[in-house]
């Protein structure tokens, strides 16, 4: 399956590359930092102490960018190793490997075809953990699938996301959408109570208006498909969703996306048949801000979304990360997360809830070299997980050097 997952990905690049007519563009990003984590495992306070984890990590990516008037190609792979300090943390250690890949095809009449896909292999302690600052604040990032079940820290995660879409005009004014999701989780584990493999696919068709230079509306007709293998969960999910966006000002723009989703899940509970419908409705409310100096995103969300607990849940979400130039060498980003998971409809699971602040400071010592200062606090508790509640709290500190290639597009 992921040989012909890849083949297709290079047939459509091939596809985008052949027409295009500038150069390659390759900007490498190159990261070398230590740190020390309170409780990087995230263990419960009563547990016995483990001490402070010390580590050290190269973070190596190089995006490779080919962008002409009617396409565009980005791809990235990135490779990141750390290392701990004490023998009794080795558990931590990790080799994880990133490729992002997105394409788009614009026509003459506002057309347009593409292809955003994610194929990552990385450990349990990175994956199960969501960062609060993005890694690009201008990219969505994808629906996250993690559960916050730190146990065997030595498992890695392998995670194929694949999301081809289409707008195809109409008139000057109105398009088609077509969406299509293909995701492949699996766990070098064996599946377990809290974390198992699972696959999800989606289909949305759907009609936008750019009612004018401003405003764009949008409704699209959603199904999907959710398996997992630890709990047999198979559900069936079929919706409707609307959207609107809207440029308030040059530098302020405002997205509103509202939908209901009705779910059919059979699955297996104490080794007996069960089954649930539920129908939910979703939210997505964001603002974004760009000027020379700073960068602000803010979203707040209520998203069904599937995930490796074995069920499809419920994820409260709220989210601003904010990048600003302090002085011409100084730049500050802070991001805050706050999340609130409840396996979806009438079902015995644990509940979870998660909240992450970062703060970081970047002092650019030349236009290629940056030395990085960042702290970050989690803190994750559980509900009805495994009959009982229990909390945990970790705080981080980090001090690295970065070498980052000059960009064409580098604007702040």
């Amino acid at each position: 399956m992921l040989s012909r997952i890849t083949h297709a990905a290079c047939g459509l690049l091939a596809a985008f590359t052949a027409q295009t007519a500038l150069a390659w563009e390759f900007v490498p990003d190159v990261t070398f930092a230590v740190g020390a984590d309170d409780n990087p495992r995230l263990d419960e306070p009563d547990l016995p102490d483990t001490g402070t984890a010390r580590s050290a990590w190269i973070d190596a990516r190089i995006g490779l960018s080919n962008v002409t008037e009617r396409s565009s190609v980005f791809i990235e792979p990135r490779l990141r190793k750390d290392s701990y300090a004490d023998r009794e943390d080795e558990d931590l250690e990790s080799d994880d490997a990133f490729l992002t890949l997105r394409a788009e095809r614009r026509s003459a009449r506002n057309g347009r075809f593409g292809l955003r896909s994610l194929l990552t292999r990385e450990s349990i302690l990175s994956s199960e953990l969501l960062e609060a600052v993005p890694l690009d604040p201008d990219v969505t990032d994808p629906v996250p699938v993690e559960t916050g079940v730190l146990a065997d820290p030595e498992e890695h995660r392998k995670r194929v996301l694949l999301t081809p879409y289409v707008e195809a005009p109409l008139s000057e004014r109105t398009s088609l959408l077509f969406d299509v999701r293909y995701q492949d989780v699996s766990y070098s584990g064996p599946p377990r109570s809290g974390r198992t493999d699972f696959r999800d696919t989606g289909f949305a068709a759907g009609i936008a208006r750019n009612v004018n230079d401003r405003n764009r509306a949008e409704a699209r007709l959603i199904v999907s498909s959710f398996e997992a293998d630890f709990t047999s969960n198979e559900t069936d999910s079929v919706g409707v969703e609307g959207a609107f966006i809207r440029e308030l000002s040059s530098i302020w723009t405002f997205s509103l996306t509202t939908g209901v989703l009705r779910n059919e899940i059979d699955f297996v509970r104490d080794g007996q048949p069960a089954s649930d419908v539920d129908t939910s409705a979703t939210l997505g409310l964001g603002f974004r801000k760009r000027t020379d100096i700073a960068r602000l995103n803010l979203d707040l969300e209520r998203l069904i979304a599937p995930t490796a607990s074995g069920f499809l849940e419920t994820r409260d979400q709220f989210r601003v990360a904010l990048s600003r130039r302090m002085t011409e060498r100084i730049t500050a980003d802070v991001g805050f997360r706050l999340m609130d998971s409840k396996t979806l409809g009438e079902i015995d699971a644990f509940d979870r809830q998660y909240a992450r602040a970062s703060f970081g400071i970047v002092w650019a010592l030349r236009p290629q070299w940056a030395l990085e200062l960042g702290l970050d606090t989690i803190r994750q508790e559980f509900r009805n997980r495994d009959n009982r509640d229990y909390d945990a709290t970790s705080n981080r500190v980090r001090i690295g050097v970065t070498y980052r290639g000059l960009s064409r597009t580098d604007g702040f």
